[in-house]
């Protein structure tokens, strides 16, 4: 019945709907029954956005539209969280000496007691000072505050502390019978800087165990002063073909070599020394004053490494006595062939020739 009344009444809302158009303009419409549109009542503003009459009259309502009121639009679903930013920084590699720096600390609170360690480059032969990279190591060390101690049994140059360990043509063997005898047990440094392995190079003196001869010495460095870092900078170039093939080949296993004593625990690092090149080279072996900086440079920043890492420690107490190191050749010179100890001593050079280089760049031998 229901059903019945309601088609009736569409019937009868669709002819009042055609009948309330007539098509004429100021015509007046009329609606359901002949009532006159124009006499039926507006709906509230509000509900003029509702479903048309006809839904009301069937019964059927609009649930949005209930009492009158607009449709409510449907809450937007609920955006997902975004993902939070990571604020931990980045873990820092372990091997900060290599093609990284370090960040400089604001003001270092650790003391240093430095050993430099090496042959020539590091008495600094070439440089303007005659102190070769010491001179720029300890006037940054010196400038962040804390103490600065540079120890060893040769005192050259003017550096602002000029003790040292640099032997001019002393090979990696010579070196370590020294180091381990006499210096690094007499000072017992906390920071050892270690330049060694050009002589080895320059006169080809065994090549193919240099290496091995490096490991012992680190190892033996580390005997005498456990407690010590020890920062091994690969070779600076040489402008001979067939020297720094030889360098290019030495350096390529210092990497190795240091990763095998850190994991036995050691505090040991590369010092990549790739920035100096040969146009920092004052002759065919060793740096200029500017290749000299580069090379402070890059043992500033091991330094630096090596005491975010918490690996310097304070020094220990130095042995009593003095240290007399043995007086050895350097490497590859003939026997009468220089008066080295004098040399050394002095800073005097010879005229003697060196015949393992091109002639285009050949120096005193007390220079390699």
């Amino acid at each position: 019945m229901v059903a019945v009344l309601g088609l009736a009444v569409l019937g009868v809302i669709g002819t009042g709907t055609a009948r309330a158009h007539p098509g004429s303009d100021g015509e007046q419409g009329h609606g359901v029954l002949g009532i006159p549109l124009g006499a039926l009542p507006k709906p509230p503003e509000e509900a003029r956005t509702c479903p048309d009459l006809v839904t009301g009259l069937l019964g059927v309502v609009d649930r949005r539209c209930e009492a009158g009121k607009p449709p409510v639009a449907s809450p937007p679903p609920p955006r997902e969280p975004e993902p939070r930013r990571a604020t931990t920084p980045a873990a820092r590699p372990k091997d900060a000496g290599k093609a990284r720096t370090a960040d400089r600390p604001a003001r270092r609170t650790v003391a240093l007691r430095l050993l430099p360690l090496g042959d020539s480059i590091t008495y600094g032969l070439g440089a303007s000072d005659s102190g070769g990279y010491r001179g720029e190591l300890w006037r940054v060390l010196e400038g962040e505050g804390g103490r600065v101690d540079f120890v060893g049994s040769v005192r050259s140059g003017r550096a602002g502390d000029p003790d040292h360990e640099g032997h001019p043509g002393w090979r990696i063997d010579q070196i370590d019978r020294l180091a381990t005898a006499c210096t690094v047990a007499r000072y017992r440094p906390n920071v050892v800087t270690l330049h060694i392995g050009t002589n080895d190079m320059n006169h080809a003196y065994d090549v193919g165990r240099a290496p091995a001869r490096l490991h012992t010495l680190i190892d033996d460095i580390f005997r005498a002063a456990p407690r010590t870092t020890v920062l091994v900078a690969t070779l600076v170039p040489s402008v001979d073909p067939l020297v720094n093939a030889r360098i290019r080949h030495f350096n390529s296993q210092i990497p190795g070599i240091v990763a095998e004593l850190e994991r036995e625990g050691k505090y040991v690092r590369t010092v990549d020394m790739s920035a100096v090149t040969p146009a920092d080279l004052h002759d065919w072996l060793h740096p200029g004053s500017a290749g000299y900086r580069k090379v402070a440079a890059a043992f500033v920043a091991g330094i630096h490494a090596a005491i975010a890492d918490g690996w310097i420690m304070p020094p220990v107490r130095t042995a009593p006595g003095r240290c007399a190191p043995k007086p050895e050749r350097p490497g590859g010179l003939r026997a009468g062939f220089w008066d080295w100890q004098s040399a050394v001593a002095s800073g005097a050079s010879s005229p003697s020739t060196n015949t393992h280089v091109p002639p285009a760049h050949r120096l005193p031998p007390w220079r390699a």
